[in-house]
């Protein structure tokens, strides 16, 4: 019998990894399979709109809000804002959006026009726009 590469996460006892044991872990991966549901029906929603999933926008709207959300994170982090899964998952969706509008694709909502919890200070880290200069958002 071959032994699995990647063993049985719910399994108990010795031979999981440390890795299936820690709830920090556990946790995170529940982030990142959130994450991946919404961009999946983020991706059926563009379908619907006559967008492939081949089109090489997307690759590029991905890598954008993968960065913006990194640096997002970084400022939070720095100014002492503890985060928790759901401002992670917020963030990615609300910069996702933004970062798909960046590229002439207007399927979610722009960063500015967005609910997220430190829209103010990430417009002001991230796109230099301060809200004195922009009232109408």
């Amino acid at each position: 019998m071959r032994k699995k590469r990647f063993p049985d996460p719910e399994a108990r006892g010795d031979s999981a990894p440390f890795w299936d044991r820690d709830p920090a872990i556990k946790a995170m991966r529940r982030v990142f399979k959130n994450l991946e549901k919404w961009e999946g029906k983020k991706l059926r929603k563009l379908q619907r709109e006559h967008i492939p999933t081949w089109d090489p926008k997307l690759r590029r709207v991905h890598e954008r809000a993968v960065r913006l959300h990194a640096r997002a994170m970084k400022h939070l982090a720095r100014n002492g804002v503890a985060w928790t899964h759901e401002l992670y998952e917020e963030l990615f969706m609300a910069l996702f959006d933004h970062a798909l509008s960046e590229n002439g694709i207007y399927a979610g909502v722009p960063f500015q026009k967005s609910h997220c919890t430190y829209k103010t200070e990430l417009n002001r880290h991230l796109f230099r726009i301060s809200e004195k200069a922009s009232p109408d958002w």
